[in-house]
């Protein structure tokens, strides 16, 4: 999923628009926008290995924002 978002141009790292492969360092700011919502994430740390936990990966973000947004046509 998060690669197709990257693919299509709606993620973006630190306001510039991310690829799927860019590394992502703590202090990071992500944004995805979603069909109907934004969302402004920061990076707290990275996992050391690529499989983690769903509660290990809340406690490595921040949510900065979220808001509605119109539908993307």
């Amino acid at each position: 999923m998060a690669q197709d978002l990257c693919a299509a141009g709606l993620v973006l790292l630190n306001r510039q628009r991310a690829k799927s492969a860019h590394t992502v360092k703590a202090g990071d700011m992500i944004s995805m926008r979603r069909a109907d919502r934004e969302i402004v994430v920061r990076v707290l740390q990275v996992p050391e290995t690529r499989s983690v936990s769903r509660e290990a990966a809340r406690q490595m973000i921040e949510i900065v924002s979220e808001k509605p947004t119109l539908p993307i046509d």
